[in-house]
């Protein structure tokens, strides 16, 4: 009984290279021309090392398995799980979806998908809350900032982690409004904090929030 496989031809390429794909699926990558009978007298003769890439291949996906059940991230305040996916970055309400075999791959696609959060998500609520205090600025951006959650500059430019999008959409809310605030006393002095306490009158319990979240498993 001959081997399953799939052929795959490039222009580009100049050598053969058997290999197991993400689904399973054994392919012959060979230069664009090379001959479907041709490859499948290489199997033939290959038959060990074919059994080895799918060895391998099994072992690497019981480690992401293992990795990926294990990883729990949070989303506006909540913990989610985190799920493999080949080439998906999505969210959705079974968990976070992205691509990669190890952790730092997983955590750079993470990043994209809290980045994209992030877009979707804080400009149209920092419009919301500046029309709601008649507070204006110029425009809102994504960084991803480690060390602050937010800053505005004098000429109402808003800058705002990724991060930020792990945390509770009220405590969101604080920080978009204390960086408004900045618009209308740009310092931290008592007037600072009392125009912050107009607009959010509970924004000292969202400053505990802040302090203790980085210490969570699950905080990136």
């Amino acid at each position: 009984m001959s081997t399953e496989f799939k052929l795959v031809t490039s222009k580009r390429r100049k050598h053969i290279i058997l290999r197991i794909n993400r689904t399973g699926e054994l392919e012959f990558c060979a230069p664009e021309g090379f001959s479907y009978t041709k490859a499948q007298d290489i199997i033939a003769l290959n038959e060990k090392l074919i059994t080895k890439l799918r060895i391998r291949h099994e072992e690497r996906k019981k480690h992401l398995l293992a990795f990926h059940n294990e990883m729990q991230v949070y989303l506006y305040g909540k913990l989610v799980t985190v799920h493999y996916t080949y080439t998906a970055h999505a969210i959705t309400e079974n968990g976070i979806y992205v691509p990669g075999d190890d952790e730092e791959t997983v955590r750079k696609g993470l990043a994209k998908v809290f980045k994209a959060e992030a877009r979707k998500y804080l400009p149209a609520r920092v419009e919301e809350l500046a029309k709601q205090f008649g507070i204006t600025y110029t425009k809102v951006k994504i960084g991803s900032s480690l060390r602050r959650w937010g800053c505005c500059n004098r000429e109402g430019r808003i800058l705002f982690s990724w991060r930020l999008m792990q945390i509770d959409k009220e405590v969101i809310d604080y920080i978009i409004i204390h960086e408004l605030a900045h618009r209308l006393v740009f310092d931290h002095s008592g007037k600072f904090w009392k125009e912050v306490e107009k607009m959010k009158p509970d924004y000292e319990a969202c400053e505990r929030y802040l302090d203790e979240f980085p210490a969570r498993k699950g905080a990136l």
